[in-house]
């Protein structure tokens, strides 16, 4: 979890500005702006008696909780026979972004189902549904603006689609409540963009578009919200979704044209969400590249969760006893996949950042300026200077000292 130090470092960075520890204020400051990605600090902040490790430990928790749980919530109430693939959902826990340290965009996934769930079950605006749903918005603008313009998307959606069906049908009319929290989503989306792309004046986040239109790209709809980069091969999670597409289609009536007999085993609307996010996926903006030349990626890939998430309520798995036996078995050996592969990983890099903790942070002296300088040049590892650039954070983390790479929003340096 390469960026998760930066983020650790931040919420020890803000529990010592709070308590005015002199060191610390002389060499970071709040950002006063209502700025995004306020979402993992927040968190480290409000639990800081537990200590900056055991929060870090909490908060997961909580997230790889939410995550089916949120899943389940919308399933149970508006898709009951999606119910079965909550299992499945619940292995998404560690995906590309959960290796990447990205915990504020991470934090974010499970509210946007979350989100959903209580924007749908909206029928006043003087409901517990709808203060819930402006609370959770209000966390995922405080986790990251990809997670924002999903909940927008897919809220928007929805609410076009119950437009169009209320043509024939009045009583599939969007509620008023459904259309305030829609204002409530414009507003925090419209402030978001302003600080992301806007108030700071310079050319960050802006430039050249690029895109990959690679047709290999299709088969990552499934296989990346399951696996990770460090998962040598995607068979896995490809088996597993030839698996499930066999058992949905074994599960078709066996009366009608072959149109009706899909039509049958899908929902339309969760259906056309899903899609869209699924094109946005495979033929958005990959990435960015700024005037400067810096590379901004991973752009349309952060809605590969949301497709997934909502191709997967679209489904309607209606089969007997024996084969939800099958589809749980499946289900199961990934999941045995994946934990012994999550736990490799971690002892992996937890041994590297134990020797990098033993030999060079624990010598480093309380209070310290740490500037590091990597060397690239062989015979020097790329891999390991790479490991070494965000152990340098635990110096503010466990050392009471200062470094320059620890400057993520809402907290920067002087």
């Amino acid at each position: 979890m390469y960026d998760a130090s930066s983020h650790l470092a931040t919420g020890v960075i803000a529990e010592r500005i709070l308590a005015g520890d002199e060191f610390t204020r002389a060499h970071y400051f709040f950002l006063a702006q209502p700025v995004t990605y306020w979402l993992t600090t927040l968190g480290l902040v409000a639990t800081q008696a537990l200590g900056p490790y055991a929060s870090f430990n909490l908060l997961l928790s909580i997230y790889a909780i939410a995550m089916p749980l949120s899943f389940f919530l919308l399933a149970r109430e508006f898709a009951p026979w999606a119910l079965r693939y909550t299992p499945l959902v619940a292995l998404t826990v560690f995906n590309w972004t959960y290796w990447r340290g990205e915990t504020n965009f991470l934090f974010g996934q499970p509210l946007l189902p979350l989100a959903t769930w209580l924007f749908l079950r909206s029928r006043r605006v003087f409901s517990l549904s709808f203060a819930g749903f402006v609370l959770a918005a209000m966390l995922v603008y405080l986790a990251h603006i990809f997670v924002l313009s999903a909940l927008a998307g897919v809220t928007g959606l929805l609410t076009a689609i119950a437009y169009w069906q209320a043509r024939r049908d009045p009583s599939r009319r969007p509620p008023r409540a459904q259309i305030a929290a829609l204002a409530v989503l414009a507003l925090l989306l419209a402030l978001a963009v302003y600080y992301t792309f806007a108030q700071h004046g310079t050319s960050a986040n802006r430039g050249r578009l690029l895109f990959d239109f690679n047709p290999m790209r299709w088969g990552n709809l499934f296989e990346e919200p399951l696996t990770s980069p460090t998962i040598p091969s995607p068979v896995p999670a490809f088996l597993l979704a030839l698996s499930i597409g066999a058992l949905w289609i074994s599960s078709f009536p066996r009366q009608g044209s072959l149109l009706e007999r899909v039509r049958a085993r899908i929902d339309i609307p969760f259906l056309l969400v899903g899609v869209a996010f699924a094109l946005l996926y495979l033929y958005g903006p990959v990435g960015i590249v700024e005037e400067r030349g810096r590379r901004e990626e991973d752009v349309s890939p952060r809605y590969v969760f949301a497709a997934f998430v909502f191709l997967l309520l679209a489904t309607k798995l209606e089969i007997g006893r024996r084969r939800r036996q099958l589809f749980l078995l499946l289900v199961l050996l990934m999941a045995a996949f994946k934990l012994s592969d999550a736990r490799a990983i971690h002892r992996r890099v937890g041994r590297i950042y134990q020797e990098i903790e033993a030999n060079v942070i624990s010598k480093i002296p309380e209070g310290s300026r740490v500037l590091p300088l990597n060397d690239y040049r062989p015979p020097n590892s790329r891999k390991l200077v790479y490991y070494f650039l965000y152990a340098g954070n635990y110096v503010v983390v466990d050392r009471h000292g200062y470094s320059p790479r620890c400057s993520r929003a809402p907290v920067n340096r002087r």
